[in-house]
């Protein structure tokens, strides 16, 4: 008893140097307890990995701080004893006041007091009542950056913000409310500068944050993704989804965060994806996460593209026909090239040298990394860059050869279809990608003229469309691959050429109401209309495209009058 009695009380006369006392209270009895480790906890919030966690996003190894986890004392304390930096958590008593369903107030109480130990609050004693205000609010800053770094939405914050309590004691040593909200605002706001972060937070959004199951949400993130995979099943994505959103935040596996960009692209949120790819880079810096984004914001007419390029310029720039990529990544640079050529076509006319680098790397993938073997594994990639080389020689106005590329990709497409099922099941990807190929064998037909090869083209894609099921269709439309209004231009064009009149002027009506500012289709409705000898109606399209520049129906229109 009277070693415990020794021990307590210089245990005590350390505590009272950093805090302000004014009796044993029982509080404080137990923070004595728990220091000296006649008593030990369960940590049910995992607050030790979570300090060593918010440690390694800020580039600290822990050799700063032991948590623990303690009973009754009714309250979160940074102190520091024997040269060792302490947080204390009274755990039940967390739970007792935090906000909502989340654990986003955990994180802040257990950052505030490392912040605390970071700044060197703990060091000495604060000198006046202005000094400890000013420390919490350092602390309240320093917590409300980690928000950030979880990825804490701003009305996350909002809402533990709203629920701070009031402290109108003059004496107290923490600050009014609206000093402490300004404070933890000052710090989550700094946070968004730190591209990982704000990354976090965009993909994370909405997602709850839960500390209990830390040490097994990584587990629990994949065994999930392995359910979707399995069944296909909606229920499973849509948990896997959630449970990865919870992993990155504590993951530093990139791979993690591109597991996640798959997820919701099986979803159909490609921003989502397009986001993954670029934190999955962020956490490694490694090229190819960059060369599948830029593939996947050309192939989905994102509008961010341009502003992306200009981002990653260095990595574009660096692009190598001697470089060693994967096939997924040459498809994506490929991708770029074929958009740098066609970018400026309506001003500038196609820009050859891009043009010629898309060649280049099509054929060195040909040749060097898709085997010409009968291979299963090649025909999706030997299909896509066949594609490509179909989209190359469109642009060169080689329509025969065009037109033999998308053949030769149709027919690889469908081959790899009957081996592999899972890429169907989860991302549509034969199915879109034959819907691709339809579209540019129509599209090379009606450049030579072969009518009835480009309607035969256009009907294959109308009936796979329609042979898909109502979620895969909506799923497709997501992915902003809905060219319906170009299919209905390319079907007049077949009817006019077969002189099938009425039904040309029905395709390019169609086309119009997807459209209506595609001023060339009311020129080739006028030469339907001239089909069926309706002059009149065939002069009033003349002259609506020659009001917007289109020179044939300027000289059509001529005629009218």
């Amino acid at each position: 008893m009277k070693r415990f009695i020794t021990i307590f009380i210089f245990l005590f006369s350390t505590l009272v140097k950093g805090q302000n006392v004014c009796s044993f209270s029982p509080e404080y009895v137990n923070t004595v307890f728990c220091l000296s480790e006649y008593v030990n906890y369960q940590d049910n919030i995992n607050a030790s990995i979570l300090v060593e966690d918010m440690l390694v996003k800020i580039n600290l190894k822990n050799t700063y701080f032991v948590t623990k986890v303690c009973k009754d004392i009714n309250n979160a304390v940074a102190i520091n004893y024997n040269g060792v930096k302490y947080i204390l958590l009274d755990v039940e008593w967390m739970e007792s006041i935090k906000y909502g369903k989340n654990d986003w107030f955990h994180l802040f109480v257990i950052a505030h007091e490392m912040g605390h130990h970071l700044l060197r609050h703990t060091e000495k004693e604060a000198t006046s009542l202005q000094e400890s205000r000013k420390n919490e609010l350092a602390a309240d800053e320093f917590g409300g950056y980690m928000l950030g770094m979880y990825g804490a939405s701003s009305d996350d914050v909002n809402s533990l913000l709203i629920n701070f309590p009031i402290d109108n004691n003059t004496n107290s040593t923490h600050p009014p409310k609206n000093e402490r909200e300004i404070a933890v605002k000052k710090g989550f706001n700094s946070s968004k500068k730190n591209e990982i972060s704000a990354l976090v937070q965009s993909l994370t959004k909405d997602a709850n944050f839960n500390l209990t199951n830390l040490p097994y949400i990584l587990s629990s993130a994949r065994n999930k993704f392995n359910a979707y995979l399995e069944t296909n099943s909606k229920i499973n994505l849509l948990q896997a989804i959630e449970s990865y959103q919870a992993a990155i935040r504590f993951s530093y596996d990139p791979q993690i965060a591109y597991e996640l960009g798959i997820l919701f692209l099986s979803k159909g949120e490609q921003e989502k994806y397009n986001s993954a790819l670029e934190l999955a880079y962020q956490k490694t810096k490694d090229e190819n996460f960059i060369i599948e984004l830029i593939g996947s914001l050309i192939a989905s007419a994102d509008k961010n593209t341009d502003k992306l390029l200009i981002k990653y310029g260095a990595i574009t720039n660096s692009f190598s026909s001697e470089k060693y990529y994967e096939p997924i990544c040459l498809q994506g640079i490929i991708k770029y090239f074929l958009y740098m050529a066609r970018k400026n076509i309506d001003r500038e006319g196609i820009n050859y040298f891009y043009l010629n680098k898309a060649e280049t790397f099509c054929e060195k993938t040909l040749m060097n990394y898709v085997s010409k073997s009968e291979d299963k594994k090649t025909f999706d990639n030997r299909a896509e860059i066949n594609n490509a080389l179909g989209l190359c020689a469109l642009l060169r106005e080689n329509y025969a050869l065009s037109y033999k590329y998308f053949n030769n990709a149709k027919t690889d497409f469908e081959t790899a279809r009957k081996y592999d099922t899972q890429l169907e099941n989860v991302f549509c990807y034969y199915s879109l990608n034959l819907l691709i190929v339809n579209h540019n064998i129509a599209l090379s037909s009606v450049r030579l003229r072969e009518w009835q090869n480009g309607f035969d083209a256009i009907s294959n894609y109308e009936n796979l469309f329609n042979s898909l099921s109502k979620e895969k269709q909506e799923y497709l439309k997501t992915l902003k691959n809905d060219i319906s209004y170009q299919n209905y231009y390319l079907k007049g064009r077949c009817f006019h050429g077969l002189e099938q009149y009425e039904k040309a002027i029905e395709s390019f009506s169609n086309a119009i109401k997807f459209e209506n500012n595609a001023f060339y289709l009311y020129y080739y409705r006028g030469i339907s209309f001239l089909g069926i000898d309706k002059n009149d109606l065939a002069c009033k399209d003349f002259g609506l495209a020659c009001d917007r520049g289109v020179t044939d129906a300027c000289n059509r229109f001529k005629n009218c009058n």
